[in-house]
């Protein structure tokens, strides 16, 4: 395992608060200190290209509370080419009927 750079981390909260962002502010303030305090121990993964462009790339960011899965799905449902996303955000501490403070 590689440990991120100060700049890396930067970039991963960022893409973290893409998703925290569409909550009331005060929440999304919650669950970004929650992993910010929790950054080193979570862990990036992806498989397929870094540009993360192409049909079936994907990016998963799973930390002690964190849970994001962001992948790009070849279109099956209409003859159109092209790639659509696919994507979740959960947090694993509290989501699906857990306990919030």
């Amino acid at each position: 395992m590689t440990k991120l750079t100060g700049e890396q981390k930067a970039l991963l909260l960022a893409a973290v608060k893409t998703y925290v962002g569409d909550i009331s502010e005060a929440e999304a303030q919650h669950y970004m200190d929650k992993y910010t305090a929790e950054l080193d121990r979570t862990v990036l993964g992806f498989s397929g290209t870094t540009d993360v462009n192409s049909e079936d790339d994907y990016v998963r960011i799973h930390g002690s509370s964190l849970w994001l899965e962001f992948s790009l799905q070849s279109n099956k449902s209409t003859p159109d080419e092209g790639n659509h996303p696919h994507s979740v955000w959960r947090d694993i501490t509290d989501d699906y009927g857990g306990q919030t403070e």
